[in-house]
């Protein structure tokens, strides 16, 4: 089983969440070494571990959970057609 580990960054003072990262792993100890290469040059993470505004959740999931994409950058399963979750807006006479 693949792992995430999800860290949500505090927005100092408190208030509503604005940065959430995502990291995937084929094991935990992989997601964090993927963890700890962005946090050394992202604006947002690196400031909030230094000032110890993180919030963080590791998972594991099924591999198929795992998000793959394609070598032209689409996700597989995505056959590009969008589903409405709505109803269709009524058309104007």
């Amino acid at each position: 089983m693949a792992t995430c580990v999800i860290i949500d960054v505090i927005p100092e003072g408190g208030g509503r969440l604005a940065v959430q990262h995502v990291f995937y792993g084929a094991t935990e100890e992989e997601a964090r070494e993927v963890f700890r290469k962005h946090a050394a040059g992202c604006e947002f993470l690196g400031p909030a571990m230094a000032e110890d505004r993180i919030d963080e959740q590791v998972q594991t999931i099924d591999d198929d959970e795992w998000p793959e994409y394609d070598e032209d950058g689409r996700l597989f399963g995505d056959d590009g057609d969008e589903e409405e979750d709505e109803e269709p807006e009524p058309e104007e006479e």
